[in-house]
């Protein structure tokens, strides 16, 4: 798994959490989206978490670009609030999903466990349509 944020504690902290999990490992951390492609290329992880504000390239670019040269690519977008006007072009571009930052833990590993899989993801749907659907 890679993981790509520009905050190092946000970062490290993912990293860390997801180290816990006896079938998931952690084979790089990025801090841009030029420095995340470079890791992708390098290391082909099954799954990369990418954060939607990083500096350099725009996450949006880094997925459409990773998309285009490895089909199969299995990215989940990090984002701080449901509302980020960046998602939706990040989803067409060619993430699996979108998660939040504040999700629960387990939820989390249970959504890149789904992405994993090749099954499809509705996280984002599901959180846009509030507690009650």
């Amino acid at each position: 798994m890679l993981v790509a944020d520009c905050h190092h504690l946000i970062r490290e902290g993912l990293a860390n959490l997801l180290s816990y999990e006896p079938d998931m490992q952690v084979v790089g951390d990025a801090s841009s989206g030029p420095e995340a492609m470079d890791l992708f290329r390098e290391h082909r992880p099954d799954i990369a978490l990418m954060d939607l504000r990083m500096t350099g390239e725009s996450a949006v670019d880094a997925i459409r670009t990773l998309i285009r040269e490895f089909p199969d690519a299995r990215i989940l977008v990090l984002a701080t609030f449901p509302e980020d006007q960046e998602i939706m072009p990040a989803l067409r571009a060619g993430a699996k999903d979108c998660l939040l930052k504040d999700m629960p833990r387990g939820e989390m590993v249970a959504a890149i466990r789904t992405a994993y899989a090749g099954q499809r993801l509705h996280y984002y749907q599901q959180m846009r349509r509030g507690p009650s659907a």
